[in-house]
């Protein structure tokens, strides 16, 4: 695999949260009766907003309405004490926290993770996807970002006056705020390691070795997609008794030897990959991976290089 070269597209993406329709309320100038007070007045209003929400919508699962309190320390004689809160329907806020997981969902189909990039507690990952899949995971996209834009829109429009008028009793406002999220952000990057197009050996020898960080990120991913088949091999677990199992076992190898593939790891699929195939079909073929399953992926990936 010394000469293998990556294809397809970097990949990162952003998707706005349902963060934008909670609101903060700076209640360090009640007392504490007065505080409590307005805590369980507040959350019988919230919770009978979701009542009549679901009622109205045909909703009936149970939903749980929840403030939290910060305590912010100013200075020694200064502290804030901050109720946050949601101020529409918690089914609504449901779906919108829904859409983030299926984006992310669509986005591991697609594609394989490859880095991790934090800033503070925030967190996104990098990924690669294959030519082929791009335009697929646009339209799917696309199609959460409708979907997204129609839950925005019916958010928007609820009353908040009650939750308003409850506050303005004890003198207090609700924090402003802007609710036009953002759509769900989709960026692509070629890759683009195939020539090392400078003068300097320097420069050259940083971007191989940047490619090659890169090509062991992805095999470390496929190993991971790869444990479900690997463990079935090595208990042989009721997974390979049924059907069904064995047919979504050998489903998820096809998919991973697809991916790995695409993205130019031909190596890895016929090393690894197909062997997991021919071990799934013959059990005398299962043999050399249950005596020592994480030496033998092991084995088979460094013989590559």
């Amino acid at each position: 695999m010394k000469k293998v070269r990556l294809r397809g597209n970097f990949l990162s993406v952003a998707v706005p949260t349902e963060s934008y329709f909670m609101r903060d309320v700076d209640c360090s100038k009640l007392p504490g009766p007065t505080y409590l007070q307005l805590v369980t007045q507040l959350q019988d209003l919230l919770s009978g907003i979701d009542e009549t929400h679901r009622e109205n919508t045909d909703n009936f699962a149970p939903s749980r309405r929840s403030l939290k309190a910060r305590y912010l320390k100013v200075t020694n004689t200064d502290r804030r004490r901050i109720l946050s809160f949601f101020v529409i329907p918690t089914p609504l806020v449901s779906k919108i926290k829904n859409i983030r997981a299926k984006v992310y969902n669509t986005v591991r189909k697609y594609s394989i993770v490859i880095e991790q990039i934090r800033m503070g507690y925030h967190r996104d990952n990098i990924y690669i996807v294959p030519p082929e899949y791009a335009d697929d995971l646009l339209a799917e996209i696309e199609q959460y970002n409708r979907i997204l834009k129609s839950l925005v829109e019916e958010a928007k429009k609820f009353d908040i006056t009650p939750i308003e008028a409850l506050l303005s009793r004890y003198d207090l406002e609700l924090q402003k705020k802007d609710t036009d999220i953002p759509e769900i952000r989709v960026e692509l990057m070629p890759i683009s390691f195939s020539t090392y197009e400078s003068n300097s050996s320097r420069v050259q020898e940083l971007l191989r070795k940047r490619e090659e960080e890169l090509v062991n990120q992805v095999l470390e991913e496929l190993k991971k997609r790869l444990e479900p088949t690997i463990k079935a091999i090595t208990e042989q677990t009721e997974k390979l008794a049924t059907k069904k199992s064995y047919n979504s076992l050998m489903k998820g190898l096809e998919r991973i030897k697809k991916m790995a593939d695409d993205i130019g790891l031909h190596e890895f699929s016929s090393a690894v990959i197909v062997p997991l195939i021919e071990a799934l079909e013959d059990p005398d073929k299962a043999l050399e991976i249950k005596s020592d399953p994480e030496g033998w992926i092991d084995g088979r990936i460094k013989s590559l290089f």
